[in-house]
């Protein structure tokens, strides 16, 4: 393929090649390519779809986007999930010092998320509106 700034797709019976350039590399401010094989062929109708619709300018595009939505998801996973885990150590530390309540039955359990949820829609209605 020639010009790493320039977009190719060219079809043949069993893959779709699509090379694309990304703006931003990790190590360096240059330009950085890359080939790609797309061995779904309802994924390379989907970028060609995206490009034909307007949405993207080529299909370099419409794969720099994906990749970079995949990389701020696993991201954002990966927070939720230290989040979770100091939401739990802080738990474990109030049983440990005997903080917890103790529901020995279905109905106590029931009862205590009614009363967090009326609590709750409580705080809610008392609040102001905000814009």
């Amino acid at each position: 393929m020639s010009g790493a700034d320039r977009s190719e797709s060219r079809r043949c019976p069993y893959r779709t090649f699509v090379a694309y350039s990304l703006s931003e590399a990790v190590h360096e401010s240059k330009d950085f390519s890359m080939r790609i094989t797309l061995n779904r062929s309802d994924l390379a109708r989907f970028i060609e779809e995206q490009v034909a619709r307007g949405e993207y300018p080529t299909p370099d595009a419409v794969v720099e986007e994906a990749v970079a939505r995949l990389k701020s998801d696993l991201d954002d996973g990966d927070w939720a999930a230290d989040q979770l885990r100091q939401a739990v150590s802080v738990g474990l530390d109030q049983l440990a010092r005997g903080d917890g309540i103790e529901l020995r039955s279905d109905q106590a359990l029931d009862d205590f998320f009614e009363d967090v949820k009326r609590t709750g829609q409580s705080q809610l209605t008392r609040r102001p509106n905000t814009p």
